[in-house]
């Protein structure tokens, strides 16, 4: 919505197109999977961790408390920011964002602290580089949504 203009029963915010909702219910998917992914990942015992291929264990035994959290902030930020799409809600816009952050350091961290990281098997790689993808993508289409007026 542009600047001067308020939202009124006369002059509602404009509709969304038809595939807005499709794809914040794929967003929503997408974070949702992830958060099954860290949830997956903190409850690791030792029998499951030692089941693990050496490349992977040794990732995760080396990866620290507050990756972890960067980690809840990343997938749970873009599960809330689905959500608030879902909704039209502004506060989307902010989570992207965060969820973006969170997702980019995590990156960063496994590629430059970590040399473990290299040891990972291509697939695991692109999968990162899909998560910075999906939410850089998701990032921009909120801001653009709310630019256009579509966000409440």
């Amino acid at each position: 919505m542009e600047a001067g203009h308020s939202v009124t029963a006369s002059n509602a915010s404009p509709k969304p197109p038809f595939w807005y909702k499709p794809l914040g219910f794929v967003a929503l998917a997408w974070f949702g999977f992830a958060c099954i992914g860290y949830y997956l990942m903190i409850v690791h015992n030792a029998e499951e961790l030692a089941m693990l291929p050496l490349p992977q264990r040794t990732f995760r035994q080396a990866t620290p408390v507050w990756m972890m959290i960067v980690y809840a902030v990343s997938v749970g930020g873009g599960l809330l920011g689905s959500m608030s799409l879902l909704m039209r809600m502004t506060a989307g816009r902010r989570l992207f964002l965060i969820a973006l952050a969170a997702t980019i350091v995590q990156i960063i961290w496994a590629c430059l602290a970590l040399p473990l990281a290299l040891d990972l098997s291509i697939l695991q790689f692109r999968m990162q580089i899909a998560n910075i993808a999906v939410s850089a993508f998701l990032a921009w289409f909120s801001w653009n949504a709310g630019r256009r007026g579509w966000l409440i």
